[in-house]
């Protein structure tokens, strides 16, 4: 890795599934001693690299080396012109990921206690017969899943901290009214455009009660809906009433209002969304936001498509990797256990070799379902038959399969958007159907891809195509809007439902 600080690199986090070596560096004035440490750190469970200098400043030196990244330095405590310690507390202003394991001469118990309070990793008591080597293979590899550890959380928190940042942007930079607010009206947060619609400074509405905004003959009536919002977790997509801007002049309202983090019931804030109906603006400006609007959601879809790609694969490769060397630990405890140990120990290690067995098959299906890899793998018919195959196991629906359609014959962002279309499709049939039969086709004809989904369920009516509560048709119908495709969806010749996909395969 190219990095010694808190923060990981963008190349770093594409190879996080592929940690590479762990890099030891070993302060030893004896080089005999050096030698010894790296031959016994060979039998760790990971792969390490030991770097062996004889000084605390040729430590400190190439741990500023933004060339390599150590993830543990190894240490006694007396060195020329420094104590271990202190090496250690310098070294951590210059690579604070780096763990310590302090090497202690035996009967010295107040050193332990001085390492133990500065936080380092571990510690060896030293002996002159070496019996001391026999633990380090242990003790690195520990170090070493402490040192991951900590890298895993640092680029946690920065993916955290990009994405609030993110959220702050879209918020602050929204061409509608956004608040936040707690349940007594106190406004919590509110964006650019609020304020400057209403004549208001920011500061002079965060802070203050959201209700001064509203029109005092509809505050009642808006306060009812709201706290409705708050008690039920219910959202209020079409609440009208009328604002007053600072001068006193009124503008006429619609808000959406939600619970911040989705419908948890007694969440403490509001988010709002308020639109200006006043007066209506000029279809030309409707159709360019539609046009922004639609461009944002594409490429929100794609945003979402990369990190669901990315979580599975750190999924599949970190998780995946480490349960198999659980397993294969277990496994070789288990095969080294007395032949007169009680039944009750071998039964207990067997049914823990058990779970993790279960363990590891919930981790492949997390992972598939959050990105199938055959999708990228062997393309978007083999993609379509797994979770039809998924789909008829799940539900017991008998489904009929017709995919003419090859891997080279259809682009990466058009097979995820098919795809993704066909799962809302088939999770529609499942939630509302009551189907016995699916027929699925996926076809080229002139230019275009076809896919078809028709079921013998109970159908559909226009009602429930143009509720504001069919956000899975809005999301098929953006999806491939996007594109320059169109979904539709319509009562079947007979019965059931028919949802029909047609999408260039060039815009």
């Amino acid at each position: 890795m190219a990095n010694n600080g808190d923060t990981l690199t963008q190349d770093e986090s594409h190879r996080a599934a592929d940690r590479g070596p762990f890099h030891v560096l070993l302060v030893e004035p004896d080089a005999r001693a050096g030698d010894a440490f790296r031959k016994a750190v060979g039998d760790a469970a990971v792969d390490c690299e030991v770097t062996v200098c004889s000084r605390g400043e040729d430590a400190l030196e190439l741990l500023g080396d933004p060339g390599i990244s150590f993830g543990l330095l190894v240490t006694g405590q007396w060195l020329p012109g420094i104590t271990g310690l202190e090496l250690w507390r310098q070294a951590r202003r210059k690579a604070s990921s780096c763990g310590l394991v302090l090497l202690v001469e035996g009967g010295n118990e107040e050193l332990v206690v001085k390492a133990l309070r500065a936080e380092v990793d571990d510690y060896v008591v030293r002996d002159a017969a070496g019996e001391h080597l026999r633990q380090l293979p242990d003790v690195v590899t520990r170090a070493a899943g402490r040192y991951w550890d900590r890298r895993d959380r640092i680029r946690s928190e920065a993916l955290l901290r990009e994405s609030e940042r993110r959220y702050r942007e879209m918020y602050d930079t929204a061409s509608e009214m956004y608040f936040t607010i707690a349940r007594d009206g106190t406004v919590l947060a509110a964006n650019y455009y609020a304020a400057s619609a209403l004549g208001y400074e920011r500061s002079e509405l965060v802070g203050g009660s959201v209700w001064q905004v509203v029109h005092p003959n509809d505050r009642a009536r808006v306060q009812r809906e709201v706290e409705e919002v708050f008690a039920t977790a219910n959202d209020q997509n079409h609440l009208d009433f009328r604002k007053v801007r600072k001068d006193g002049s009124v503008m006429v309202v619609r808000e959406r209002v939600r619970l911040l983090g989705g419908s948890e019931v007694g969440s403490p804030e509001l988010h709002i969304i308020c639109r200006d109906r006043t007066e209506h603006p000029p279809e030309d400006m409707v159709l360019a936001s539609r046009e922004r609007l639609r461009n944002l959601a594409a490429r929100l879809h794609a945003v979402r498509e990369e990190e669901r790609t990315m979580i599975a694969r750190e999924i599949h490769d970190e998780l995946g990797q480490a349960m198999t060397g659980v397993k294969m630990d277990l496994s070789w405890i288990i095969d080294r256990l007395p032949p007169d140990s009680s039944t009750e120990l071998t039964e207990r290690a067997q049914a823990t070799l058990e779970l993790l067995d279960d363990t590891m098959n919930s981790i492949r299906q997390i992972s598939t379902r959050l990105r199938p890899a055959m999708l990228d793998d062997l393309g978007l018919s083999a993609a379509i038959e797994w979770q039809t195959q998924e789909f008829a196991r799940r539900t017991g629906v008998e489904c009929t399969l017709n995919l003419a359609v090859t891997r080279d014959q259809i682009d990466r962002d058009r097979a995820t958007a098919v795809f993704r279309i066909f799962q809302e499709a088939l999770t529609n049939v499942a939630r509302h159907a009551e189907a016995e039969h699916v027929d699925i086709a996926l076809r080229l004809e002139g230019g275009r891809l076809l896919l078809d989904v028709r079921d013998d369920g109970k159908g559909v009516v226009q009602e429930q195509l143009s509720s504001p509560h069919s956000l899975g048709v809005v999301g098929m119908r953006e999806r491939a809007g996007a594109l320059g495709g169109r979904v539709t969806v319509k009562p079947g010749e007979s019965k059931g439902t028919c949802v029909s996909l047609r999408m260039p395969l060039e815009v």
